[in-house]
């Protein structure tokens, strides 16, 4: 599953150095529900993006 983050509000007040670490935080699980990827999300203030094309394919590997 691709997942993109999209910043928000919320995401305006941190600093460029707090934003930086937050873009690049990886999800360490191979696999999460969506709804867990969702929780994850909201408690950075962002929302998530699913590139449903590439779903089906990576739940595969």
């Amino acid at each position: 599953m691709t997942v993109s983050l999209i910043k928000n509000e919320r995401f305006k007040g941190l600093s460029s150095r707090c934003q930086k670490r937050i873009s690049q935080t990886k999800i360490k699980r191979k696999f999460l529900t969506i709804e867990e990827s969702m929780n994850s999300a909201k408690s950075l203030g962002t929302y998530l993006v699913i590139n449903q094309t590439n779903f089906t394919l990576n739940l595969k590997n």
